[in-house]
């Protein structure tokens, strides 16, 4: 994944505000970075930006070699669908859907029978311990075992692209631990990783930090 000269800027009643200035990141395939810096710096609207979620005022996002900004939004939607992981601080699991419903569902939406998407799904939770909740609701489990069936979400398929804003924190430190590991595994196997968090004990689990103040890095 790369982000070419990365700006955004929006209207902040008839003041125009710049949250990020000509930003440039590489993610190589195996590559692990964490995004660190205060609040208000950028982060979350760089990693919405990597992950399709925003446009960018300027610059380019380039996934796979594909240029992103020539694309429709139907096409954006698939291909953030198809080939990006997304893992959020507030898990959004779907409450009324099973924990394996919940990771199968990206599959379901792209056309794979139901059957074979849970069967897949339970595969993914089996590698990281879940298969005991499979079929339990998300207010059911602790929010470490939620945190974790959203990284089977994020993971299943063939996503090239593994992005997650602040993944831990709402974790204990064991846990968070456990969450950056499962993390770090996924990327070892070739996905390209970029995640935001303000610890760093966390961002040690990557391969290099970097740091963003008033929208630039540092």
């Amino acid at each position: 994944m790369k982000l070419r000269n990365i700006s955004h800027e929006y209207l902040d009643g008839s003041r125009k505000r710049t949250v990020l200035k000509n930003v440039d990141v590489t993610v190589e395939p195996g590559e692990l970075i964490a995004i660190m810096g205060p609040s208000g710096a950028g982060k979350t609207t760089l990693l919405r930006i990597a992950g399709l979620l925003e446009v960018p005022t300027s610059g380019t996002v380039l996934i796979d070699d594909l240029d992103c900004s020539t694309l429709t939004p139907n096409q954006r939607a698939d291909l953030r669908r198809d080939r990006l992981g997304f893992v959020f601080q507030n898990y959004n699991l779907i409450e009324t859907l099973t924990i394996a419903e919940n990771v199968a569902l990206p599959l379901e939406i792209s056309g794979i029978k139901r059957a074979t998407a849970r069967e897949q799904a339970l595969a993914e939770l089996d590698e990281l311990g879940l298969l005991p909740i499979a079929d339990q609701f998300p207010p059911e489990v602790s929010g470490g075992e939620q945190q974790r069936a959203a990284i089977a979400r994020a993971f299943i398929g063939t996503r090239s692209v593994l992005l997650a804003d602040e993944p831990t924190g709402a974790l204990d430190t064991a846990t968070s631990d456990s969450v950056m590991r499962l993390i770090r595994n996924k990327v070892d196997t070739g996905a390209s990783g970029l995640f935001v968090t303000h610890e760093p004990r966390l961002a040690a689990f990557a391969d290099r930090t970097l740091r963003l103040k008033d929208g630039e890095i540092q």
